[in-house]
């Protein structure tokens, strides 16, 4: 449950720093999640360890390691009522107004005329226009070349990943 959740958070969160995300600021942001997910699990890596040399037999050796990871997180569950919804996600709803108003609060302090709140804008527009306009069945997969080629490769790097053995020994080793 705590991997899928884990996996889930590692995939929303990128895309949803990569949405409200101010344009300059928005691949280095993206990078410090996947750099903070590393630091975090070399982190637990030696509080774990440092749990079994140190407790070994007693209930800290488990009770430790899952306080720690906690403190962060009761924080981050409650400030998460705070973010703002997407402006994609409005716009997907919409709910347009909104969309422009999180955009401007989000890059230029309120101003809606902002050139990058505007740009940002008219690119959501764009971009939502033209996907609604595409066949979004499952079978655009397998008919088109180009896709099923992406597609393929997706599937086979995650099986070259799996088949390492990398995610046997990061889930024996925590």
């Amino acid at each position: 449950m705590v991997t899928a959740t884990l996996k889930l958070q590692g995939v929303l969160t990128p895309l949803y720093q990569s949405e409200i995300a101010h344009p300059s600021n928005r691949g280095r942001l993206t990078a410090t999640f996947q750099f903070f997910l590393g630091i975090g699990a070399f982190v637990a890596a030696w509080v774990g360890y440092g749990c079994q040399q140190g407790a070994m037999g007693t209930p800290l050796q488990w009770r430790l390691p899952l306080g720690f990871q906690a403190l962060p997180a009761v924080p981050l569950v409650l400030l998460t009522f705070l973010l703002p919804e997407s402006p994609r996600w409005l716009a997907m709803k919409g709910r347009h107004d909104e969309a422009l108003q999180t955009l401007a609060r989000l890059h230029s302090r309120g101003n809606i005329h902002d050139p990058v709140v505007v740009g940002e804008y008219a690119n959501i527009k764009a971009v939502l226009e033209e996907v609604g306009a595409l066949d979004q069945s499952w079978g655009v997969i397998f008919r088109d070349w180009v896709n099923f080629r992406k597609v393929m490769y997706g599937v086979v790097l995650q099986f070259s990943v799996q088949m390492t053995g990398v995610s046997a020994i990061q889930y024996y080793a925590k």
